[in-house]
């Protein structure tokens, strides 16, 4: 029969048990761990750094009021120490805590301390220090405006070369933020260099933004609905020319002492290319036939044209004035006084016409010394008129003591070459 065991040495056998002795080890260890954790130290601190700082502007008081806020970096950030128990503790993250600005006090403007408010999603958990504890902000009232975008031009164009039109897209550009800033913008403009340009010119630029007395405008609180604008220059080139109506007599003499020759303008512009303009500096534009023009005649003369050029006038008035008193003396000439020039070779020439009375014009005061004794008649062969006749032309005998004149109207002779 087993003899049983007293207690002493029950106890005895279990306290030299290796298996009690570990589960009583981690039972004590457990112990002592609650012991601290909700005993010894019930209550301790957690810090975040860098915590961002959430800026809800929209439908705030200040934004309500027509503010805004001059605040260039809006990436706000705070230290911020919590305390709580050491459970508690652990369960808190980062997300849990939101710092955000209390803007309820700004109603007019001006410079403000902005508190920052700290709220965490624990109410176990307690705030204990934020820093820094407000923000300096600046808010200032609102102001619209639209302007019509310019162009500044740097530099000149080569000699000659001009812009003939300026296309701007968009041609108006609207402008928000701080009203005083808004209200002292006196231009928006784009700049162009003009240097050296001699063809058309376009491209996005950069839009400028200048006060009354040309300095720039600082920009870092404003809203452009653009900050850049498509731009096209239509480069020409003009060069103003002369006109010329050249005065001639086809029927003999030179009527240029005096018969002048007055044009409706003194020059004219011609847009084109500068290759087809740079050695044109006078224009001849038209003859005037002094022997089929009377006293004051006008004449309108059209432009003649320039390939790939244009004009800014389609035509030309010139107007004949005689500058000294004239008169007329008929004077007839036989056929023995004619003679005829050009003839072909080899040919001989009969002259039927026998005699011709041909109107002769000069000054009054040497009006009596033209007769058929200094004067030639010619008959010119090189070209017959339409009805078959040749033209005669009347030119001084001599040149020594010539004195000027002019055949009025024109003449033929019939001839016979054979």
């Amino acid at each position: 029969m087993k003899q049983k065991k007293s207690f002493s040495e029950f106890l005895g056998d279990i306290v030299h048990n290796n298996t009690f002795l570990k589960v009583l080890s981690v039972f004590l260890a457990l112990f002592a761990w609650i012991y601290i954790l909700y005993i010894v130290d019930p209550v301790n601190t957690k810090d975040f750094d860098k915590v961002e700082v959430s800026m809800s502007f929209e439908g705030s008081v200040p934004d309500r009021n027509g503010f805004m806020y001059l605040l260039t970096d809006t990436n706000l950030t705070v230290n911020i120490s919590v305390s709580g128990s050491r459970t508690e503790l652990m369960n808190v993250s980062r997300s849990d805590i939101k710092a955000t600005l209390n803007m309820d006090r700004v109603i007019t403007e001006g410079t403000y301390e902005i508190e920052v408010n700290v709220n965490v999603d624990n109410d176990d958990i307690t705030v204990v220090d934020v820093y820094p504890k407000t923000f300096t902000i600046q808010f200032a009232e609102v102001a619209t405006r639209t302007l019509d975008l310019k162009l500044n031009a740097a530099g000149s164009l080569p000699a000659g070369y001009a812009v003939d039109s300026t296309f701007i897209s968009p041609a108006r550009i609207t402008i928000s933020g701080p009203k005083n800033t808004v209200n002292a913008i006196n231009e928006a403009y784009l700049t162009v260099s003009l240097e050296n340009v001699k063809s058309d010119l376009s491209g996005q630029y950069e839009i400028s933004l200048v006060d009354s007395n040309g300095n720039n405008v600082d920009r870092k609180y404003l809203t452009m609905s653009v900050t850049r604008a498509e731009m096209l220059l239509n480069i020409i080139y003009r060069k103003n020319l002369t006109p010329v109506v050249s005065l001639t007599n086809s029927s003999g003499g030179d009527e240029s002492s005096y018969i002048s020759v007055e044009l409706n303008v003194d020059s004219i512009i011609a847009t084109g290319e500068e290759k087809d303009l740079a050695k044109l500096d006078k224009y001849a534009i038209g003859t005037i036939d002094s022997a089929l023009v009377g006293r004051d005649t006008t004449i309108s003369f059209p432009i003649p044209p320039i390939e790939g050029t244009t004009f800014d006038t389609e035509s030309v008035t010139a107007t004949v004035k005689f500058l000294q008193p004239t008169d007329t003396v008929t004077i007839p000439f036989t056929v023995e006084q004619m003679s005829c020039i050009n003839i072909p070779t080899g040919k001989s020439v009969i002259i039927n016409t026998r005699e011709l009375d041909i109107t002769l014009r000069s000054q009054v005061q040497d009006i009596d010394y033209f007769s058929t004794e200094n004067l030639q008649c010619l008959i010119d062969l090189s070209q017959a008129n339409t009805n078959g006749t040749y033209p005669v032309y009347v030119v001084m005998a001599s040149r020594d003591a010539a004195k000027p004149f002019g055949i009025v109207g024109t003449y033929s002779a019939d001839v016979t070459i054979q």
